[in-house]
């Protein structure tokens, strides 16, 4: 029996590879359909991981893009990712570094992680190759798992004479989705100080920057948690994300238990003083005018 259970676990492995099935990032050709690429071509092509069941809840890598194509966009708007640590659209010549957390987990077969647009500048072969590739489970330790990768070859041929090139329409008019804002104070966060936090996708072309807004003061290319400066919560906030496309949507809140005038927030009870000084103002001109 024991000679038969061996016998059944090797051929197992014979034919399967594996006991188990790993997790693998691949990336996939999407447009155009065709395999025959020509100078001057535009291709879609979409990173993505396989989970084979298991929950990750971080991921990180880069991409290598071979001399014949140049990097023309990095689109994150189908991603799983929520928050990038390295955002993949900060491309630099030939390499894509990219590293995000969705926090509540991800367990799909099958997600993308970012698409890209290349342009092939000359002939010849390459292969785009992932490399350094980890993910991290999301099993409360954050369990470091190196991930299997593949690579892709491609080919590229000189146009013939009239051959118009192949081009990706990749057009987002649409801005990214209403998010809302909240004001929280916690000691594991910015030692207790007031923070912002916040998050939003855009499907289309993907989350390019946030701005912050604390009364009249402007903070550029900031991210959430955001660590606000007006501890004294006197400002009204607005919090605006744009996408890559220069798309915007903006969310506002107003410090509680605060009246805003404008820009500026006010306690109840200071507005309360405020209206009182105001009325005995009123009272003190008009007895002067019964005079």
């Amino acid at each position: 029996m024991k000679n038969l259970l061996k016998t059944i676990l090797i051929l197992a492995v014979f034919f399967t590879g594996r006991f188990a099935l790993a997790a693998e990032i691949a990336v996939e050709k999407f447009l155009p359909e065709t395999n025959e690429l020509k100078v001057g071509d535009e291709i879609l092509l979409n990173v993505t991981l396989i989970s084979e069941g298991t929950e990750y809840n971080a991921i990180e890598g880069m991409l290598k893009v071979p001399p014949i194509f140049t990097i023309d966009k990095v689109i994150t708007g189908s991603s799983f990712i929520s928050v990038w640590l390295e955002s993949p659209t900060e491309f630099k010549d030939d390499t894509i570094n990219f590293s995000g957390i969705t926090p509540a987990g991800y367990n799909q077969e099958k997600g993308s992680v970012f698409s890209v647009v290349l342009k092939a500048v000359v002939s010849g072969g390459g292969s785009l190759t992932l490399a350094d590739i980890a993910a991290y489970k999301n099993d409360g330790l954050g369990t470091r798992e190196s991930i299997d990768n593949s690579s892709l070859l491609l080919r590229v041929r000189e146009a013939r004479e009239g051959e118009l090139p192949y081009l990706i329409a990749v057009k987002d008019n649409t801005p990214p989705t209403e998010f809302s804002i909240e004001i929280v104070s916690n000691s594991d966060l910015f030692d207790g100080k007031y923070a912002l936090v916040w998050n939003t996708r855009d499907l289309g072309s993907g989350i390019a920057a946030y701005d912050v807004y604390e009364g009249n003061r402007v903070f550029k290319q900031v991210n959430s948690p955001y660590l606000l400066e007006n501890q004294h919560l006197n400002g009204k906030i607005k919090v605006v994300a744009y996408d890559h496309e220069g798309n915007m949507r903006a969310t506002e809140i107003i410090p509680p238990g605060k009246v805003c005038v404008g820009v500026d927030c006010f306690s109840y009870a200071k507005l309360a003083v405020i209206f009182s000084l105001v009325v005995i103002v009123l009272v003190i001109l008009w007895r002067k005018s019964r005079k």
